[in-house]
C-alpha cells in the first residue's frame, strides 16, 4: 500500500462513524421540527423571517448546527490526532495534507447532496402545514433553481467553510492561545482606529451586501474559490511547520 493510500486510510478512519452519528442527530432534529410544526399552528420552529402572513420558514436550514459540530470535530481529529499518528508511522506531511483535502471534498460533496435534496423538498413539505417556505438563501433559490445548481453552490459553500475550519485548527495547533490573542488584537485595533480616526466601514459593508445578492452569485462563488485556495495554501505551510512532541504512545 502506498504512502498516500495509508494516509487516506488514516484520515478517513473515522469518516463512516462520524457521518452515521451526524446523520442520526440530523434526522432526529428534522423529524422533531417537522412534527412540532405540524401539531403547533400558532408558532413556527426553524429559521423564521418576517411575521404574520409574510412569515417565511425553513426547517432544514437548522441542519447547519449539527453539520458545524461535525465539521469542527472532524478537523480537530484530523489535525490534532491523526497528524501525530501519521508522522509516527513515517507518513509524509505532504501525503497527509493531500488526504485531508480529499477528505474535505468527500464530506463537502456528501453534505451538499443531502442538504440540497432537503432544501428542494422543503417547499412541498411545508405546504402540507400551510406555511410559507423560505426559498431565497442568498446564493440560490430552492424553488426556482434546479437541484444540480443548488448542490453545486452548497458544495462550494461547505468546502469554503471546512477549509477555513481546517486552517483555524492548524493555526491553533501551531501557535496555541497566541493565535487567538492576535485575532483579538486585530479586532481591537480596528475598533480603536474606527473610533479614533472616525473611519467608517459602512462603504465596505455596503459593497459586501451588494455582492451577497442572488444576481451576483458568480462573484460570490469566485470569492469563495479564492478563499478556498488561499486558506488551503496557508494550511499547507502551517501543517508542514507544526512541531510535534514524540513519545512512546504508539
Amino acid at each position: 500500500m502506498s504512502s498516500l493510500s495509508r494516509s487516506r486510510k488514516l484520515v478517513n478512519s473515522n469518516l463512516k462513524k462520524g457521518l452515521i452519528i451526524t446523520g442520526i442527530v440530523t434526522l432526529i432534529l428534522d423529524l422533531a421540527l417537522v412534527l412540532l410544526n405540524l401539531y403547533f399552528d400558532n408558532f413556527s420552529l426553524g429559521l423564521v423571517t418576517g411575521s404574520g402572513k409574510n412569515q417565511l420558514l425553513s426547517i432544514f436550514a437548522l441542519n447547519i448546527l449539527p453539520f458545524t459540530i461535525y465539521f469542527l470535530t472532524n478537523s480537530m481529529i484530523m489535525i490534532s490526532e491523526n497528524l501525530y499518528i501519521a508522522i509516527n508511522y513515517s507518513l509524509t506531511r505532504k501525503n497527509f495534507y493531500k488526504s485531508m483535502i480529499i477528505n474535505s471534498i468527500i464530506i463537502s460533496l456528501i453534505f451538499s447532496i443531502v442538504q440540497g435534496m432537503l432544501f428542494k423538498a422543503e417547499p412541498l413539505i411545508l405546504s402540507v402545514f400551510e406555511k410559507n417556505s423560505r426559498d431565497n438563501f442568498i446564493l440560490f433559490n430552492s424553488w426556482t433553481d434546479n437541484l444540480i445548481v443548488i448542490i453545486g453552490i452548497l458544495f462550494v459553500m461547505i468546502f469554503t467553510f471546512i477549509s477555513l475550519l481546517n486552517l483555524i485548527v492548524s493555526l491553533n495547533n501551531k501557535f496555541g492561545f497566541k493565535i487567538w490573542l492576535i485575532f483579538v488584537g486585530i479586532i481591537l485595533i480596528l475598533i480603536l482606529v474606527n473610533k479614533g480616526l472616525n473611519i467608517s466601514f459602512s462603504p465596505i459593508m455596503k459593497s459586501i451586501e451588494s455582492m451577497m445578492n442572488i444576481s451576483n452569485r458568480g462573484y460570490n462563488l469566485i470569492a469563495m474559490g479564492v478563499v478556498i485556495l488561499i486558506s488551503n495554501l496557508i494550511n499547507y505551510f502551517t501543517i508542514n511547520s507544526i512541531k510535534l512532541e514524540y513519545d512512546n504512545r504508539i
